[in-house]
C-alpha cells in the first residue's frame, strides 16, 4: 500500500538510471508505419518505432488507435480516497473495514509510516460535496457513518482522489507491434486494491517477452510478434480473474449498503 506519488518516482528514476530518453510531451496521434508506428506529439514531433505500448490510462489513445474494443461496466457510486494519521485504535500495518448503510470505508497502511489511506464509497449524487469540503466537514461525514470515523485526522495536504468507479477489460492485449498495459488494457474497482500491481506485471512480463527481440536477433519481426502473444497469453486471464473477483466485492458492498 505504498503512496503512488512515491511508486511513480521510483519507477522513473529506475527508468532514467537504465538509460531510457524521456520526452515529456503528450501524444496526439498514433498511425500504422510499415512495420511499425508512427506518433505526432501535440507539438507536431513525428517519432517512429518497432514497438509501441499504450501505457496512457484508460482513454488511450494508443487503444483507441488500433481499434481494440473494451467490455466493462460503469458503477453508480465513486471512492473518495483521503489519508489521515493512523488513529490510536487501529493496531500498526493493519486494515480496517467499516461497513455502514451509508457506504463502505476502508482504512488501509501506507506510507510514510503512521499514515493511513481512508477511502470511501460514495453516491455520484454525494460525491461534488466530498470533493469541496473542508477537513472539519469530511470528519463530520465520516462521523455520520461510524463515530469511531469522526476522530481521523484528514487533511488534504495529505492528498486525496476522487474517482469514478468502473470497470473495463480490453478484448486483445496485442497487435502486430503494439501492446497495452495497465489501465489502457484494464481498469478495476479499486477496492481490490490490485490497479497498481496489474500495470507493474504486465510491464515487467512484456519485457521478458519482447527485449530479445527488440535487443536485434536476425528473426526480430518474427521473434516480436511471438513474444507479444505470450505476453498476452501470460497476461491477460490473470487480470481477467483479478477484474472479475473486485466486480464481485464491488457489489456485495453496495448490496450489503442496500440491504
Amino acid at each position: 500500500m505504498l503512496e503512488h506519488a512515491g511508486i511513480e518516482t521510483g519507477l522513473l528514476d529506475a527508468a532514467q538510471a537504465g538509460g531510457v530518453e524521456m520526452r515529456r510531451k503528450a501524444v496526439r496521434t498514433a498511425e500504422r508505419d510499415g512495420g511499425g508506428w508512427r506518433l505526432t506529439t501535440t507539438d507536431g514531433e513525428e517519432t517512429r518505432c518497432r514497438l509501441l505500448v499504450g501505457a496512457d490510462g484508460a482513454k488511450s489513445v494508443v487503444r483507441r488507435a488500433a481499434n481494440i474494443e473494451l467490455d466493462g461496466e460503469t458503477y453508480d457510486e465513486g471512492s473518495v480516497v483521503l489519508h489521515a494519521p493512523r488513529p490510536r485504535w487501529l493496531p500498526e500495518d493493519s486494515s480496517c473495514a467499516v461497513f455502514s448503510q451509508r457506504g463502505l470505508v476502508l482504512l488501509l497502511p501506507t506510507t510514510p509510516s503512521g499514515m493511513c489511506r481512508v477511502v470511501t464509497q460514495v453516491d455520484m449524487a454525494e460525491l461534488p460535496r466530498w470533493r469541496s469540503a473542508p477537513p472539519n466537514e469530511l470528519r463530520r461525514l465520516l462521523g455520520v457513518r461510524n463515530e469511531r470515523l469522526a476522530d481521523l485526522d484528514v487533511e488534504r495536504r495529505f492528498g486525496s482522489h476522487v474517482y469514478m468507479l468502473s470497470w473495463h477489460h480490453a478484448r486483445r492485449y496485442v497487435l502486430s507491434g503494439l501492446a497495452l498495459v495497465g489501465d489502457s488494457a484494464h481498469v478495476t474497482h479499486p477496492n481490490g486494491g490490485q490497479g497498481m500491481a496489474m500495470a507493474i506485471h504486465d510491464a515487467a512480463v512484456l519485457a521478458q517477452t519482447t527485449l530479445p527481440a527488440l535487443r536485434g536477433s536476425r528473426n526480430g519481426r518474427h521473434e516480436l510478434h511471438e513474444g507479444l502473444w505470450e505476453y498476452a497469453a501470460r497476461r491477460r486471464l490473470v487480470n481477467g480473474t483479478a477484474l472479475a473477483r473486485a466486480d464481485q466485492m464491488a457489489k456485495f458492498t453496495h448490496g450489503h449498503r442496500a440491504a
